[in-house]
């Protein structure tokens, strides 16, 4: 692709991820990034942690932030891996086959998944599991891509016998959230936190009495003033029209560990109405022994 850089896989891991590091991290990471890596990496890593003067857990952790295992795993992509052009976050190429192609969405949104995992608070998410379950009215926000995420949060808590409604039209939803009050939830998903319909009904749901949970990309943001319970799910600095789509893969995942979370710790009365609302979603759809539609049972 014209005006892709030639770059190794693991070194464009390395900046990717660069502004997250930390401190100690960031240190490992210049060291090798002014050094001949191909050089340093021969080194054992008790031998490179010294040479970078940083500690061994922190060349671990450098070496999980850039979504490897550890040290060996490290070492052996730079060996494996070699030159590819990237565009954005993702490795590109207009030669490549449909077959690499997909091996490198794939590798990328499982890195993604990876840091999304280290990112969300387990103190913070256990909190949003309990506040949903014994929420009166859970009003779940979106703008833009995350509306449809708001709706697939909402069927999915509805399933739970949450009451759950979606909003995305930025006037119905600050009516809504000013109206709420105590055992309410709202639950408001922007990644970059500063999506003003959404800090706005942040603001007024928390005023109103309101219980307020953030899913975002931001390890700080205006959204973050107005909210009781922030989840970070992995993001990316800049990102571009391919890696929009795992930013919003990983909104998902975090709504269906929510989900999940909710699902366990249910009793048998709940579980009894989860199976209800199951029969219900099955009025929506054919029978399989269906074999054509006939055009009287097509309403329009």
């Amino acid at each position: 692709m014209d005006g892709s850089a030639q770059t190794p896989e693991y070194i464009a891991r390395i900046h990717l991820h660069y502004n997250k590091l930390r401190g100690t991290e960031q240190k490992l990471a210049d060291y090798l990034l002014e050094r001949n890596v191909d050089e340093a990496l021969n080194d054992s890593v008790k031998q490179l942690a010294q040479n970078a003067q940083v500690s061994v857990a922190s060349v671990v952790r450098f070496c999980q932030e850039l979504g490897y295992s550890g040290y060996a795993e490290f070492k052996l992509m730079t060996r494996q891996v070699g030159f590819l052009p990237t565009v954005g976050n993702i490795a590109l190429d207009g030669g490549m086959s449909a077959a690499q192609l997909k091996k490198n969405i794939c590798d990328f949104a499982s890195v993604s998944i990876q840091k999304c995992d280290q990112s969300i608070d387990d103190a913070q998410l256990e909190a949003a599991i309990n506040v949903i379950r014994g929420a009166k009215r859970l009003m779940v926000c979106g703008i833009g891509t995350s509306a449809g995420i708001a709706v697939a949060a909402a069927n999915t808590f509805m399933n739970l016998d949450i009451p759950s409604f979606p909003l995305s039209e930025e006037l119905l939803m600050l009516r809504t959230v000013s109206m709420l009050g105590s055992g309410d939830v709202v639950l408001a998903i922007t990644n970059c936190g500063y999506v003003k319909a959404i800090v706005d009904a942040l603001k007024l749901a928390k005023g109103a009495g309101a219980t307020t949970i953030l899913i975002t990309g931001e390890e700080q943001s205006l959204a973050q003033k107005y909210t009781d319970y922030v989840l970070r799910a992995s993001t990316y600095g800049n990102p571009n029209v391919l890696d929009m789509l795992t930013v919003t893969s990983c909104q998902l995942i975090t709504i269906q560990i929510l989900q999940a979370g909710c699902l366990a710790r249910s009793d048998t009365a709940v579980l009894e109405r989860v199976r209800k609302n199951a029969k219900l979603a099955e009025m929506t759809r054919y029978a399989t022994s269906v074999q054509t539609v006939k055009k009287a049972r097509v309403k329009y």
